[in-house]
């Protein structure tokens, strides 16, 4: 299904979290909110990709990453990164690991409409990935509630 706009949402992911993104990207109430860009990547090197892009003044306005990376994240663009929380990634995928989902907010020079709309809908996202009510269809992808 086509975006019915032209907003793209530049979204980075460690590679774990690319099952529950993928998922919510192709239902219908978000494929047709934006056009989105997924770069999967081992989770340091997904991490660098973070940091570099925010580095050069270039868009990401969302990050699934472990808490930890989230939390280095924060610590060194505290005015750009808000934390969401996802949940343990185990068995049968053979992983225990934590992600977080991280909104990335836009450059404080970019001050168009596109990139307040980008940064909108990737906050949405963010509440809806980690959103309580979607327990069952995370727990189906392998994410474990936090005990």
């Amino acid at each position: 299904m086509t975006a019915l706009t032209s907003t793209l949402v530049d979204m980075c992911s460690a590679g774990a979290g690319r099952v529950w993104l993928e998922q919510c990207l192709a239902m219908p109430q978000w494929a047709q909110m934006a056009q989105y860009r997924t770069r999967y990547r081992a989770l340091q090197n997904t991490l660098d990709e973070v940091n570099h892009r925010l580095a050069q003044g270039q868009d990401c306005h969302l990050c699934v990453l472990t808490p930890d990376a989230i939390r280095s994240l924060q610590a060194r663009w505290p005015d750009r990164i808000d934390a969401h929380y996802l949940g343990h990634f185990p068995v049968p995928h053979g992983q225990f690991t934590e992600y977080a989902v991280a909104a990335v907010r836009p450059h404080p020079d970019k001050h168009d409409p596109e990139a307040q709309t980008a940064w909108t809908l990737a906050c949405d996202l963010a509440r809806y990935l980690c959103s309580p009510s979607q327990p069952a269809m995370r727990q189906a992808l392998g994410f474990a509630e936090v005990p």
